[in-house]
């Protein structure tokens, strides 16, 4: 099993399939593969299908287990991102450039206000359509 996951050349796999009869299911092998699958960082889906459910006149259903090489998780500075600055996020709601919050209010709750907030470009013209026509 570890052959198939290590492909030619030393690149590894992103995407497998592997299908058998019901029975594997139970199998030792089917512990040892998921398991392994699992240590070389793939996320697995598993199922059990009849041809019939695809309306193929033929009944034996089979095991089918997929499996997806999960991406690495880069972190923002490996991706030379970073997070809006409150001031930024505010700036992005057309909030008034003097806006500024309470000094007691913490980062954290800045990032949860603005969050939560409405766009002031978007509010005050509505605003103003509301209250001038009738």
């Amino acid at each position: 099993m570890e052959e198939v996951l290590r492909k030619e050349e030393g690149k590894p796999w992103r995407v497998l399939e592997f299908y058998s009869g019901i029975g594997g299911m139970t199998s030792d092998t089917h512990k040892r593969m998921i398991a392994m699958l699992r240590e070389n960082h793939f996320d697995t889906l598993e199922f059990i299908l009849s041809p019939l459910q695809f309306g193929v006149p033929y009944s034996r259903p089979r095991y089918f287990c997929l499996g997806k090489m999960k991406d690495k998780v880069s972190s923002l500075q490996e991706l030379r991102l970073r997070y809006f600055t409150p001031r930024e996020v505010a700036n992005l709601h057309s909030f008034p450039e003097d806006f500024q919050f309470p000094g007691h209010v913490s980062l954290r709750q800045r990032y949860a206000l603005l969050g939560n907030s409405l766009s002031v470009g978007v509010v005050a013209p509505l605003f103003h359509y509301l209250f001038t026509h009738e």
